[in-house]
Parts: structure tokens; C-alpha cells; sequence
């Protein structure tokens, strides 16, 4: 099993291909492509920790993407998501849960999760990492770092080539490497990294 983080899908949000420069014609297009990105990298007992805009849509057409990804997911709100909205997608058997704000330790390692950057958080100059979405990579220090003492990185699919990364190694790797500078080359693209 394999733990994966990801944000800022989108799906059936038409105006996002244009707002981003997603690389899609058409919004059918853009989800399916999500969709077989995702599926490629995420098995179906691995854990995937989303961190919000999964959708624009209607819950029910939320329920039919579900119904395709592999994963388990831990899901937390972002500003475009309905899942409050929703009692019974709550329920639907791939979500295992639905939060606002989590710190998860794994690895070694602590995890803070927000779909919006944070210019402080919990553990920030004792190794913690802060993983959010929401930026879409345009936040001029969202990616991969913001400041000296603090390593945050906007794990959005504008920036993560449009799929889930793993924590263990791509995120870790990441974040160590963030460390030992105080901000990231200009031009660095992160995403390419391998996933493996």
C-alpha cells in the first residue's frame, strides 16, 4: 500500500481549463485524462489524502468519478468542494473521511494538511512539512517553498504533471531537498521528479 497526495482536480469545471492552461480541449476531456493519470499511479488498496477542489460538479457526477478511481480516500474541503452538501457522498464506500484541516505522522515525518498555504504551521522549524493545494502553482513562493524555516509545497495537479505523488519518496525527497536551500531555483521543475 502506498500513500499518495494530490488537490485542485477540478472535475467538470469547464472555466479551469482556460483559468490554469490546462493542456485540454474540452472538460470531458480534461476528466478523463485525470481520471486514467490518477488510475495509472493509485492501486485500489493504496491511500490517497486529497486536499480539496475535487470538484465543480454535482455531487452525483462526483459519485460516478469516485466510482472509477482507485484509492481510498481521506479528503479534506477546499473552496470549490460540495461534500458538506451532500450527506450521502459522505458515505460513498472510497471516502473514508472528510475534514477541514489534518496533521498526519508517517514516515518519520509530520504532515500538515490544508487546501490553503499556510505562513505558519504546527512543527514549522522542527521538520514539519506543509502540503497544500488552492495555488494552482501561480502563488509567487507556493512552490515548492515559501520561507527559510518553513518547508510547504503546493502538491496541486498543475504542478504535479496532473496525478497523485507519493509521500514516500517523491514528497520527502522534495521537502529534504527544500531544506537545504532557502528558496528554490527559479525554473526548478519539481514535477518531473520520478514517482516510483
Amino acid at each position: 500500500m502506498k500513500v499518495w497526495v494530490t488537490a485542485d482536480h477540478h472535475f467538470g469545471h469547464a472555466n479551469i481549463i482556460k483559468h490554469c492552461n490546462r493542456p485540454f480541449a474540452t472538460i470531458a476531456e480534461h476528466d478523463e485524462a485525470l481520471i486514467q493519470n490518477h488510475n495509472s499511479f493509485v492501486a485500489t488498496e493504496d491511500v490517497v489524502y486529497h486536499l480539496g477542489d475535487f470538484s465543480f460538479s454535482n455531487p452525483r457526477i462526483v459519485g460516478q468519478i469516485l466510482d472509477r478511481l482507485n484509492g481510498r480516500f481521506r479528503c479534506l474541503n477546499g473552496n470549490h468542494d460540495r461534500f458538506n452538501r451532500a450527506s450521502w457522498l459522505r458515505n460513498h464506500p472510497k471516502i473514508e473521511w472528510i475534514r477541514d484541516y489534518y496533521e498526519l505522522k508517517l514516515y518519520g515525518r509530520k504532515f500538515v494538511m490544508f487546501h490553503y498555504p499556510l505562513s505558519s504551521w504546527n512543527g514549522m522549524r522542527r521538520g514539519s512539512i506543509h502540503l497544500h493545494g488552492h495555488c494552482h502553482g501561480n502563488h509567487k513562493y507556493s512552490f515548492p517553498l515559501s520561507m527559510i524555516h518553513g518547508r510547504r509545497i503546493d502538491i496541486g495537479v498543475d504542478v504535479m504533471d496532473y496525478h497523485p505523488v507519493p509521500l514516500e519518496p517523491t514528497i520527502i525527497a522534495l521537502a529534504d531537498d527544500l531544506e537545504r536551500k532557502e528558496y528554490p531555483d527559479e525554473g526548478t521543475n519539481y514535477s518531473t521528479r520520478a514517482v516510483s
